[in-house]
């Protein structure tokens, strides 16, 4: 028996040991949401309680798994849900924000579960930051609610929301509060009087989505005419109406002409050979989602938040642009090969994405007009990847025109000591800085065996300073020395590139 308590003592004493980034991931990779919050996890100790409470867990609160215990009433809300799945939906929300600590930006709630005020306003509170909001089912929320709700939600950027008659509190309180709104999905029929409050209340929407619904021709004629900030315009698998009964074939050249100005006008009215078409009208313009496969619902043709381009695929100039244009959401870019994309191409494409957040890219002799056009078109970066030999003129330039960066990995490159002192110094802001697997060169030639203590002094006031130079035992630093500092990626295990030690930088 003492043999056997011993062991359990081993392995929890190994497990608190475990690094934070093997925490994350085994997180990330084998716990559902639920599954997180209710296993007690973060109780174990203190080392995985400030692992269950990383921003990367909490970037997105997802709740497109878990429905409501409910049964269907014939006076509003129209639904009866039972007092015990209530209780675990509260429970499950108290210990998401406790363990988030304010870091949720994404909150994505299923068609069938149904929050009330109380969940709503609790949430909305505690997440300060949330930038998107998916909420396709508003039957017990109430005017005031979703007012509280959303003054709460001043960075609010995007909403996915039912179809609703009267609509001027919810688009009134978003104009109010919420300065950055730019997206809108709406989910059901689309009427005219919705639209005038819509393009009266927030006429300077970039993006909106009406797939899936039946909508009034006159009310898709006033958003081309009235909406001139409008970008992106999506209308695939809807079917217009006139005059309310009439559904209408095919586009005419009227609305066509209107829709050129549009950066994208997604449509798709295949009724003969598309099946979402098909169900649209089956449906008749307000789709019963629980009827086909699960997560379809949250399916849509302008949703691309990130793209991850292989080290060996070489976009050009016009690709490029071409794909930047057309992802307006654009919020992570992994493009390891610039080989034929010029400056230009470059900066046209980073303008087009001003939700940009992060970038993987490869180190580059002049990079003053990427980071430029970084720092004036996308004021939500925060994270940079290099992949490449780093050198003090490339660090000098990215310290002047990106200062507030809070994470950057250098991972697997030869980084020259003067340029690692000067971020250490330079950016303030920092919180992780990941080196690990590099070398450092003073002089360009000599090869720093270990970090001094100049460094690591510099180092401690950050969150996170991830480093490994065990190049007598560690795979990963050894393949580094051999190649000298550039690494051949297409010489070891298919997809090892994409690693990091910064969860929110590996795929």
């Amino acid at each position: 028996l003492s043999t056997m308590a011993e062991d359990r003592v081993n392995v929890v004493t190994r497990s608190e040991k475990l690094d934070i980034d093997i925490l994350l991931r085994i997180f990330q990779k084998c716990f559902s949401l639920q599954e997180l919050v209710n296993s007690g996890s973060a109780h174990v100790c203190r080392e995985w309680r400030a692992a269950c409470c990383e921003p990367i867990l909490w970037n997105t609160l997802d709740l497109s798994h878990m429905k409501s215990n409910f049964i269907k009433v014939p006076q509003k809300p129209f639904v009866y849900v039972e007092s015990r799945s209530d209780e675990n939906l509260t429970r499950l929300l108290k210990l998401s924000m406790s363990l988030s600590k304010g870091n949720t930006r994404t909150m994505i709630v299923h068609f069938n579960l149904f929050l009330n005020d109380y969940m709503l306003t609790y949430t909305a509170i505690r997440c300060p930051n949330l930038r998107r909001l998916v909420l396709p089912a508003w039957n017990r929320i109430k005017k005031k609610g979703l007012s509280n709700a959303i003054q709460c939600c001043k960075s609010l950027e995007s909403l996915t929301m039912p179809s609703i008659s009267k609509p001027y509190s919810v688009f009134s309180s978003i104009a109010m509060n919420c300065k950055n709104f730019r997206e809108l999905k709406v989910m059901g029929p689309i009427n005219l009087s919705f639209v005038q409050v819509l393009v009266q209340l927030l006429p300077d929407l970039k993006v909106i989505s009406l797939r899936c619904n039946s909508i009034d021709q006159d009310a898709l004629i006033t958003i081309l005419d009235k909406m001139e900030s409008l970008e992106v315009l999506n209308i695939s698998h809807s079917y217009l109406l006139r005059q309310e009964t009439i559904i209408v074939k095919e586009l005419d050249k009227t609305i066509m002409n209107k829709a050129s100005k549009l950066k994208r006008f997604i449509t798709c009215m295949e009724r003969d050979t598309c099946v979402m078409c098909q169900r649209t009208e089956e449906d008749e313009g307000i789709m019963r989602w629980y009827k086909y496969e699960e997560g379809l619902w949250k399916a849509d043709e302008g949703n691309t938040r990130t793209m991850i381009v292989h080290f060996n695929l070489f976009l050009n100039d016009y690709m490029l642009t071409y794909t930047a244009i057309r992802c307006p959401n654009l919020r992570r870019l992994v493009l390891p090969a610039w080989n034929r994309i010029k400056k230009k191409g470059l900066s046209n494409a980073i303008q087009c994405c001003k939700s940009l957040e992060s970038l993987t890219m490869p180190s580059i002799s002049k990079p003053y007009s990427v980071f430029s056009s970084i720092a004036m078109n996308c004021k939500n970066f925060r994270e940079l990847k290099v992949m490449g030999p780093i050198n003090l003129s490339f660090v000098q330039v990215l310290v002047q025109l990106l200062p507030d960066l809070k994470v950057i990995s250098l991972r697997c490159n030869s980084i020259d000591q003067d340029a690692l002192i000067t971020i250490l110094d330079k950016m303030e802001s920092l919180e992780v800085l990941n080196i690990s697997h590099s070398y450092l060169l003073r002089q360009e030639t000599i090869i720093v065996k270990e970090l001094d203590k100049t460094i690591m002094n510099k180092a401690s006031k950050l969150k996170r300073f991830i480093t490994c130079m065990e190049r007598d035992t560690c795979v990963m630093c050894q393949r580094m020395e051999e190649d000298e500092g550039i690494m051949r990626w297409y010489k070891y295990e298919e997809g090892l590139w994409k690693a990091d030690e910064v969860a929110s930088l590996h795929l």
